[in-house]
């Protein structure tokens, strides 16, 4: 866990002790950080194939050995390189979270006491901490729209991890009056 700690303090990742990214998540970093990291691991799998390749040509002098793990470590990494740019270019785009379902995020909304549907409901992000949301909420009674939008607040940021989320009260008994043409 040292070298993982270590990695990511030098990337500028500043979460709880309890929080370490592990292998599994370690995309779940901010961009930079994985684009560091897999930059050290490029080095690191050079260094033990070049070493690797030298100890089979010295042994057997089958020489194809070292430009074949090449070739290999570098289908690892641009695998890698173009997993990192597509999370990078959704980032870019803010596009909805790989994490998050909006379908999931509007149904938690609706069973909000007070709340009587979700409508035009919008989730993207600008930066891999940074969860972004707006919608439009029809409420049975606009005089309880303070604690309906605590609850509202509460939900989004403890279930989801969503701390900025704009959220625009409707009456229920709002009728649409569509234009003629």
């Amino acid at each position: 866990m040292l070298p993982i700690r270590f990695l990511a303090t030098g990337c500028g990742v500043q979460t709880p002790a309890r929080r370490w990214p592990t292998a599994r998540n370690w995309l779940a970093w901010p961009v930079e950080c994985c684009c560091r990291l897999l930059h050290i691991l490029g080095d690191l799998l050079g260094s033990v194939a070049a070493l690797l390749s030298g100890l089979v040509i010295a042994f057997t002098g089958w020489t194809p050995i070292d430009p074949l793990l090449s070739l290999g470590i570098s289908g690892l990494i641009v695998l890698s390189s173009l997993r990192l740019l597509r999370e990078a270019l959704h980032g870019l785009m803010e596009g909805t979270p790989f994490n998050l379902a909006p379908e999931e995020v509007g149904r938690a909304l609706a069973t909000v006491p007070g709340v009587a549907s979700v409508h035009d409901l919008h989730i993207w992000s600008i930066a891999s901490e940074q969860t972004l949301l707006s919608a439009h909420l029809v409420v049975r009674d606009l005089r309880q729209w303070e604690t309906v939008l605590e609850a509202c607040h509460t939900l989004l940021t403890e279930r989801f991890g969503i701390q900025h989320a704009t959220l625009q009260p409707e009456p229920e008994t709002r009728t649409v009056r569509w234009l003629k043409a």
